[in-house]
């Protein structure tokens, strides 16, 4: 890939798949940086749906850009997503993985 060029985007039969291998994942990440906040989220996204509390999830388009749609129904669909915020580009690139199996490239 050259400087100033984006790679392709996911289709549709690569899109992330929910499953039971998520706490194996965080499990096996370093204790620093990013990851590190990763944790931070899950314990505290964990604690508020214990204690009955909402959780408003807001993202851009990137998520759906990158196959994580799935991943994100899921965890609505378990009740640990409560609320959900995204911005335009969301439904652009999830009408096009509708349409067209894929994200258009950018």
């Amino acid at each position: 890939m050259t400087r100033g060029t984006v790679s392709s985007s996911v289709a549709a039969g690569q899109a992330a798949r929910p499953g039971r291998l998520f706490p194996w994942f965080l499990g096996s990440l370093p204790d620093h940086l990013a990851a590190r906040d990763l944790h931070a989220v899950a314990k505290a996204v964990a604690a508020a749906r214990a204690a009955g509390r909402p959780v408003h999830l807001g993202m851009g388009a990137h998520a759906v850009k990158v196959g994580l749609a799935p991943v994100i129904i899921d965890l609505i669909r378990r009740g640990i997503v409560t609320a959900l915020s995204v911005n335009g580009a969301v439904l652009v690139h999830d009408y096009e993985c509708a349409v067209a199996g894929r994200p258009a490239r950018t």
